[in-house]
Formats: C-alpha cells, sequence, structure tokens
C-alpha cells in the first residue's frame, strides 16, 4: 500500500503554502503561485484503507456511498454523461478509472470495448464477475495496457482522490492514442456554494478528498499534462433524498441531524429522487494534443 508523504504543490512544485483550515485532522491550505488547494493527510494513512466495502456501503467514517447497490440514480447519471461522450468520440476501447463496480462500463454501447480499474477489491471484483478479466485491481501507476492503447479514458470523481493527480494524468497521457478523449469530474472550490460552506463544503472531505481545483487549477494541470481542454460543464445529478442526508449526517455530525438521516431512511420517501445543481461540480473533455 502506498504511503503519504509531504509534497510541494502538485501543480507548479511551490511549497510557499497558506494554510486555510484543518478538516477531519488534515490541514488544508493553498499554493501561494498557482493557487491549488489541497489537503495534507497524515503520513502513516493508507488510502486504500477507505476504499473497502464500508465505503460503498454507508460507513460515514469513509466519506462514500450510503448503498452503491442502489444503482438506478447512477445509472441514469452515467447514460446521460454517454450522450454528451458520444459527440466527441462514439467507438474503441474505453478505459474507466475508479471504475468501482463497473456501473459506467455496463452503460457502454456494443462500439466499446471495456476496461477498467480500482483499488478497491470489494468493489473491482463486482465488476469483473460482470464485465470480465479486462477489470484490474491495481492503481492507475500500475496498470498493465500498453502506450496510446485507448481511445477513451473516463476518471468520474476520482483525481480529487489520487495522492498525486499531475503523475496520475501523465499516465492518461501515455495510455491514450492520439486525438484520443480524456473525461472527468472534480469540485469547483471557488463556486458560490463551496465558499458559502466553507469547510463544511460536502466535498470537503479529506482524506478521501485530497485535492480541490478550480477552472484555473484543472486547465493548467490537463495542459501541463498535454491535454487540451474542449469542454467544462457544470451539470447536476439525480439522487436519492436519503443520500443527502446521509452526506450531512457526517458533515455535521450531531444528534440532531443523525436523527433526520435515520428518519429519512426508515420510509420509502427516502428513495424519492430529487435533481441537485449547485455548480460546484465540473465535468471537463479533454483531448491529447
Amino acid at each position: 500500500m502506498q504511503e503519504v508523504k509531504w509534497k510541494n504543490c502538485n501543480l507548479c512544485g511551490c511549497d510557499n503554502t497558506r494554510y486555510l483550515f484543518t478538516k477531519n485532522s488534515c490541514p488544508v491550505v493553498r499554493c501561494c503561485e498557482c493557487g491549488l488547494t489541497y489537503a495534507i493527510p497524515d503520513e502513516n494513512t493508507y488510502l486504500q484503507d477507505y476504499y473497502n466495502e464500508g465505503y460503498f456501503k454507508g460507513e460515514k467514517t469513509k466519506y462514500g456511498y450510503i448503498d452503491y447497490n442502489e444503482k438506478e440514480y447512477i445509472i441514469y447519471n452515467f447514460k446521460r454523461y454517454w450522450k454528451k461522450i458520444e459527440e466527441y468520440i462514439n467507438s474503441g476501447r474505453v478505459l474507466d478509472v475508479g471504475c468501482a463496480t463497473g456501473l459506467f462500463l455496463e452503460g457502454a454501447g456494443r462500439n466499446w470495448q471495456c476496461y477498467g480499474l480500482d483499488i478497491s477489491r470489494y468493489a473491482s471484483g463486482i465488476a469483473q464477475a460482470k464485465l470480465g478479466p479486462t477489470i484490474e485491481t491495481c492503481q492507475l501507476l500500475e496498470a498493465p495496457w500498453q502506450s496510446e492503447y485507448f481511445d477513451l479514458i473516463s476518471m468520474w470523481d476520482v483525481l480529487d482522490h489520487l495522492l498525486n493527480p499531475m503523475e496520475n494524468l501523465f499516465k492518461c497521457y501515455q495510455l491514450l492514442k492520439k486525438q484520443g478523449i480524456l473525461i472527468l469530474n472534480v469540485g469547483d472550490i471557488s463556486a458560490l456554494f463551496a465558499k458559502i460552506c466553507g469547510k463544511r463544503w460536502y466535498i470537503m472531505i479529506p482524506p478521501t478528498h485530497l485535492y480541490f481545483f478550480t477552472k484555473r487549477t484543472i486547465t493548467a494541470m490537463l495542459n501541463k499534462a498535454g491535454f487540451e481542454v474542449l469542454k467544462i460543464e457544470r451539470t447536476g445529478k439525480l439522487v436519492p433524498l436519503k443520500l443527502c442526508f446521509f452526506r450531512l449526517s457526517y458533515i455535521f455530525d450531531n444528534a440532531l441531524m443523525n436523527a433526520f438521516f435515520r428518519y429519512v431512511s426508515k420510509y420509502r420517501f427516502g428513495n424519492i429522487k430529487i435533481y441537485y445543481n449547485f455548480y460546484d461540480v465540473m465535468t471537463v473533455y479533454a483531448q491529447k494534443k
């Protein structure tokens, strides 16, 4: 397992940072040179330990999903992304980095050859059972495929979890064919909702989330890795009502909010799907130069 160590800014290499606050025992700082915001986890933290079964089944200390097996709303959101993707590319080999149980790949059409990887043995095991041996249990930097093998790489809610996003983007560049497409989504810490929430922003959950981008910093990082940004959208999601209360329960973590979550989860109305968009998540479409 990979050990967390102190690093200079992952984007520009500067060691001059401004302390913002501490969240979940992790200092959060901003680079004074390029503006990248990031959290510094304890050096004895092993991030792989967070992505066990509990992460996908409502263990609050993992800051993950209430129940990833309730997949209807996740599949719906991925179908909407597939329609957008196919405006740029509609066939070839696709690699889903952080594929979890394989729901995004399940939505691919017959014109796609599907590959995936995830560091979670629990999640990747489920994906392997459904999709076969093209699913790997590993980190992206350990991926076994040759250079220029893929036409499309997706990273859904992944880049901000990584210890070294810059190095992982270079790896994406290596694995993509010329003019291949990379699609990813990350939180936007410059969004109005994120500013209002401050350290209680639902995406501000180190050590699972370590990097907090803006349009400028994610564009700079992609350009440095050899990509041209084609489009940045702020698309909302469909989620069950109880997922909203689950996330509120670990953000505020008090008796009242925990009681609300238990109440909503107990009854069928907790499964009501709602669409939300705080314009604080960027979906980025980029192309290998």
